[in-house]
This record gives structure tokens, sequence and C-alpha cells, in this order.
């Protein structure tokens, strides 16, 4: 559970098991694709089912 926004939806659990990944995320702010495939831990499943949708979040104003 993110103790900050209720349980993780994100699709990025593994990210933090490896430590703070949604965290380095939200730091980099990617806004194309390519940019947040470049991540570590960020793979092709991931960008797949939760790429477009984390992208918009994080693009919003």
């Amino acid at each position: 559970m993110c103790r900050d926004h209720g349980p993780d939806r994100s699709g990025f659990q593994r990210l933090d098991r490896n430590g703070d990944g949604r965290r380095h995320i939200a730091r980099r702010r990617p806004d194309r694709i390519i940019a947040l495939a470049a991540i570590s831990g960020v793979g092709d499943r991931e960008l797949e089912a939760y790429g477009k949708d984390s992208l918009t979040l994080l693009t919003e104003d």
C-alpha cells in the first residue's frame, strides 16, 4: 500500500521493491514512452499496461 495515496495501482510495484521507483519516475517526469522506458525497472509489460496512463498523470498540470 502506498502511504500517501492508498493501494498501489500504478503497476510499478517491482520498481518499489528495488527502491523508490515511483518517486524516481515522479522526479524525472518523463513525457514520452521512450523516456519512461529508459528508467531502470520499467519493462515492456509495465509500458504496455500502464505507460500511457502514467504519462497522462505525469503531464497533467
